[in-house]
C-alpha cells in the first residue's frame, strides 16, 4: 500500500463563512476508488466529512466529484486512473484534490444543491408525449443511442461554460434529455421539444466541448447539441441561427470564404436597422468588410468537404426514414 494525500474542500454552512481545504494521509492500493476514500476518512479519520455516495457502479451518478479539477465519478474513478505511476516512494509526496461540482451552491463539503440541474432536466419533459403506437425496430434504438445512457450525474452541466454565464442555457444534459425523446419515433411532440429547445438558448452552446471531456458515459453531449440544431433546422425552427447557418454555408459555395458583408443583412433581416448607428462608427474606424470582397477562385477543397457533409448527412436521412 501507498499513502496519498488527499486534499478535499470542507465548509459547514453552520460554522464557517467560507470554504477551506483540510488534508488527509490515506493508505490506497491502486485499484482503490475515491469513494472507497472518502469512507475510510469518514469512518477512520473524520466523521464529519460529507459527500454522496450510491449504488457504486457508476450507473446512479450519485458520487460526481471533481477530482484534480475534473468531474468524475468517485466509484468509478481509481486510484491508478489518476495516477498511472502508483508506485515509488516519490509519490509519497503526491496530493489528490477533491472538490464538489462546479455551477452550483454548495450545501455542506462535497454536497452540492442539484435542484437547478434537475429543474432543467424536467423543462425536458422527460416522458412520452401523445405516445404513437410503433413497433420499435433496431434503427430507432440506435437513433436515440448515447442520450438514453445518461445518468443524470451533472458532470456535463458542471464543466459547461455556457451554464456557467447563461442563466437561460439549458444546459447539455437537460439537452441530452430532449434529444433522446425528440429521437423516439413514439413521441407525439418532437416539433414542441425541438421549440422548447429553441427557446432555451440551444444555439448558445458555445463548443468548447467540455461536456464530451468530462462524460463518465461518453455519451458527447455537444454531439447531441448539433443534432438538435440540425432537428430544428429541417423543421424550419432555427430563426437566426438557422439563417445564420445557412448563410455561413452559402458564402463558403458561391466565394469559398464567409461573406462578412451580407451576413448581418441576411441574418438579421429588418433587425439589421436597429445596428445602424454602431455601423457607421465601425465603417469611420475603418473596421468594414470590403463591399466587393474578391471571390476565391480555387475553392474545391472547400466546396468538396461541404458536399460530402451534405451527402453524409442525406445518407443518414436515408436510413432513419
Amino acid at each position: 500500500m501507498t499513502a496519498i494525500i488527499f486534499e478535499i474542500y470542507r465548509y459547514n454552512p453552520e460554522k464557517d463563512t467560507e470554504g477551506y481545504y483540510k488534508k488527509y494521509a490515506v493508505e490506497v492500493l491502486t485499484g482503490t476508488t475515491i469513494s472507497q476514500v472518502l469512507r475510510k476518512i469518514k469512518d477512520k479519520a473524520d466523521g464529519t466529512l460529507t459527500f454522496r455516495q450510491g449504488c457504486g457502479c457508476a450507473i446512479c451518478g450519485t458520487c460526481a466529484v471533481r477530482i484534480n479539477g475534473r468531474p468524475m465519478l468517485a466509484c468509478k474513478t481509481k486510484i491508478i486512473d489518476i495516477l498511472p505511476d502508483l508506485e515509488g516512494a516519490a509519490l509519497e509526496r503526491e496530493e489528490i484534490r477533491i472538490e464538489p461540482l462546479s455551477n452550483s451552491k454548495i450545501i455542506k463539503d462535497l454536497v452540492v444543491d442539484e435542484k437547478h440541474f434537475w429543474d432543467n432536466v424536467k423543462k425536458a419533459m422527460p416522458w412520452l408525449i401523445e405516445e404513437q403506437k410503433i413497433d420499435m425496430e433496431q434503427k430507432h434504438i440506435d437513433d436515440m443511442k448515447g442520450s438514453q445512457d445518461c445518468i443524470n450525474c451533472h458532470a456535463c452541466s458542471s464543466a459547461c461554460d455556457s451554464v456557467e454565464y447563461d442563466d437561460s442555457f439549458l444546459g447539455p444534459e437537460a439537452f441530452v434529455t430532449l434529444h433522446r425523446f425528440a429521437k423516439d419515433p413514439r413521441d407525439g411532440a418532437k416539433i414542441q421539444r425541438l421549440m422548447l429547445a429553441n427557446d432555451n438558448n440551444l444555439w448558445n452552446c458555445v463548443r468548447t466541448y467540455t461536456c464530451i471531456d468530462n462524460c463518465p458515459k461518453d455519451i458527447r453531449p455537444a454531439d447531441k447539441i448539433t443534432e438538435l440544431h440540425e432537428m430544428g433546422i429541417d423543421q424550419g425552427l432555427g430563426g437566426k441561427p438557422q439563417r445564420h447557418a445557412k448563410h455561413f454555408i452559402s458564402g463558403l459555395k458561391s466565394k469559398g470564404k464567409l461573406d462578412e458583408l451580407m451576413m448581418p443583412i441576411k441574418t438579421l433581416r429588418m433587425e439589421v436597422l436597429g445596428f445602424v448607428p454602431d455601423t457607421i462608427k465601425m465603417v469611420s474606424k475603418g473596421k468594414m468588410p470590403p463591399l466587393f470582397g474578391k471571390k476565391i477562385v480555387d475553392h474545391k477543397e472547400v466546396w468538396n468537404l461541404i458536399q460530402l457533409a451534405e451527402d453524409q448527412k442525406e445518407k443518414n436521412k436515408e436510413k432513419t426514414s
